[in-house]
C-alpha cells in the first residue's frame, strides 16, 4: 500500500483522546500499608511477560483494607497494562480471572471503556509496534530518563485504520499467539517428560528386552550401591574427569579482534545463537578451536550460565569460561551431553564466588559423577533419549517458524504495509 492508499483508510490519534482514562497505581508502604501471603493481587512490571501474558507467580498481595485506599489504581477487565518503569514497554490484559486485583506505580492503566474508535485487542499489539517503540525512543532521549510518565503514554500517537480493519488485524494476530502458545506448552510438555523419562533410565537402564528394569525396591537383586546411588549391577560409577580431558578457550583481548577471521564463540553465543559473534584473524591454539558435534561446558558467569551443549556450526574459537570436553568414544559423550543436562540444577547450585564472578571450580567439574553402561545397553538407552530431543528440537524449529511469522505480519499490518479486506459476511460471522 502506498503512503497516500494507507492515509485515505489509516487516522492517527493521541492514545489519551481515545481512552476512558490512563493512571497508575502506588506502593502500599505510602500509604502506611504492608505486603501479605494472601489477598487481593498487586501487579507490578514484573509480573508482565515478555508475549504480553501475565505471570501469576510474581503477583504480590495486599490486603482488602489497602486495596480500598488504592481506589484510582483497582483493575477492571479490559484493562491494559503497560510498564513505565524497569523493563519499558511490556504490556498485558487484564481477564476477569485476576480480579480483584490493583497496581504500583511502575504500571500504567490503559482503559478504553466506550471507545468506538480502537479495538482493544489491536491496541493490545499496537503498543509494542516499532511505531510505539520509536516514540519511547524519543521520549527518554529527550527526559535523559529511562521511565516513561503518563503523559508520555498519553501522547503515544496511535495510527490505525478503520475499526472493521482492526478487529480482522487483531483478530489474525490472536490466532497466531494462540498457535504459539500451544506450541510452548507442548514444549513445556515434552521437556517434563523427557527428564522424568531420564530419571528411570539414569537410574534403571534398558535390558536386553527393551524394557525398563524394574526398581531397585521392586528387584533389588539387579542393583549395586555406588557412589551415585543404586545403579544396575552391570554399571560402573566413573567420574568426568576419568573419561575426558578438557582444553580451555582463551580469553580474548579487545585489541586482538578484528572485521574477518575465526568465528569467536562466547557463552552468550551457545544459548542466543542469534547474537553477534566476535572475530579472530591471529594463529590459533588447537586447544581454543571447536568443531560441529563437539561437548561444550560454560562453567562461569551467572547461575543459568552454568550449562552443557552439544556445539553445532562451523569451525570456530572458544571464548574464555568454556571447557571442550573430550571423549573418545561418541555414544559416551552424547551419553555425557544427557546426563549433565539431567542434573543441572544440582550443578548450578554449587556455584561458588562473590558477586563479580561465579563459577564452577574445575576440580568440582572433574569430579562430577557418571554412570557407565555396558556398550549395548549404553545404545538403547541414548536412542530413547534421542528420539524425545528430536521431538523437542523439530517443535522448537516450529515455534521459531511461528513467532518469525508473527514478527512480519506484524510490521506489515500495524504499519498498514499489507491491507486486510473486511467483507460483510466475516463481520457477521465475528458477531
Amino acid at each position: 500500500m502506498s503512503e497516500s492508499d494507507k492515509h485515505a483508510v489509516w487516522t492517527k490519534k493521541r492514545l489519551g483522546d481515545l481512552c476512558k482514562l490512563i493512571t497508575k497505581g502506588t506502593t502500599p508502604s505510602h500509604r502506611g500499608f504492608e505486603y501479605q501471603n494472601v489477598g487481593v493481587k498487586l501487579l507490578k512490571a514484573e509480573c508482565l511477560a515478555e508475549n504480553g501474558s501475565l505471570i501469576p507467580e510474581r503477583f504480590a498481595f495486599i490486603s482488602e483494607d489497602c486495596n480500598r485506599s488504592l481506589k484510582r489504581s483497582q483493575l477492571e477487565v479490559g484493562d491494559l497494562l503497560y510498564s513505565i518503569a524497569g523493563a519499558l514497554g511490556r504490556r498485558g490484559l487484564v481477564a476477569r480471572s485476576v480480579l480483584p486485583a490493583n497496581t504500583n506505580q511502575a504500571l500504567a492503566i490503559i482503559r478504553l471503556g466506550e471507545c468506538e474508535e480502537l479495538d482493544r485487542r489491536f491496541l493490545f499489539y499496537f503498543l509494542v509496534s516499532e511505531s510505539i517503540q520509536n516514540q519511547i525512543r524519543g521520549m527518554t532521549v529527550q527526559s535523559a530518563q529511562a521511565n516513561l510518565s503518563l503523559k508520555n503514554v498519553n501522547d503515544f500517537v496511535i495510527d490505525a485504520p478503520k475499526l472493521k480493519a482492526q478487529h480482522k488485524i487483531a483478530r489474525i494476530l490472536t490466532t497466531l499467539d494462540n498457535l504459539i502458545e500451544k506450541t510452548e506448552a507442548l514444549i513445556a510438555k515434552y521437556q517434563a517428560i523427557k527428564q522424568g523419562m531420564m530419571h528411570d533410565l539414569f537410574t534403571r537402564g534398558v535390558d536386553s528386552s527393551g524394557q525398563l528394569r524394574p526398581t531397585q525396591e521392586q528387584a533389588p537383586d539387579l542393583y549395586k550401591q555406588s557412589e551415585l546411588g543404586w545403579i544396575p549391577k552391570d554399571w560402573e560409577p566413573t567420574t568426568l574427569g576419568a573419561i575426558s580431558h578438557f582444553d580451555s578457550g582463551y580469553a580474548f583481548k579487545n585489541q586482538e579482534l578484528a572485521e574477518a577471521g575465526w568465528k569467536v564463540v562466547r557463552i552468550t553465543n551457545l544459548h542466543r545463537p542469534n547474537f553477534p559473534y566476535w572475530r579472530y584473524a591471529g594463529r590459533p591454539k588447537d586447544t581454543w578451536k571447536v568443531e560441529d558435534g563437539d561437548l561444550l561446558f560454560s562453567w562461569a558467569g551467572v547461575a543459568s550460565s552454568i550449562d552443557a551443549y552439544l556445539y553445532s556450526g562451523e569451525s570456530a574459537l572458544l571464548n574464555q569460561h568454556i571447557y571442550n570436553i573430550r571423549i573418545q568414544s561418541e555414544e559416551m559423550k552424547r551419553l555425557t551431553f544427557h546426563w549433565l543436562q539431567f542434573i543441572l540444577p544440582n550443578l548450578r547450585s554449587e556455584i561458588e564466588g562473590g558477586a563479580g564472578q561465579l563459577h564452577l571450580t574445575k576440580g568440582k567439574i572433574e569430579a562430577i559423577g557418571i554412570p557407565k553402561p555396558p556398550p549395548s545397553e549404553l545404545t538403547r538407552i541414548l536412542g530413547r533419549v534421542e528420539a524425545m530431543a528430536r521431538q523437542i528440537s523439530n517443535e522448537e524449529t516450529l515455534l521459531q517458524k511461528q513467532r518469525k511469522l508473527k514478527q512480519g505480519l506484524m510490521q506489515d499490518l500495524l504499519t498498514g504495509k499489507v491491507r486486510v479486506k473486511v467483507d460483510e459476511a466475516e463481520e457477521a460471522g465475528k458477531g
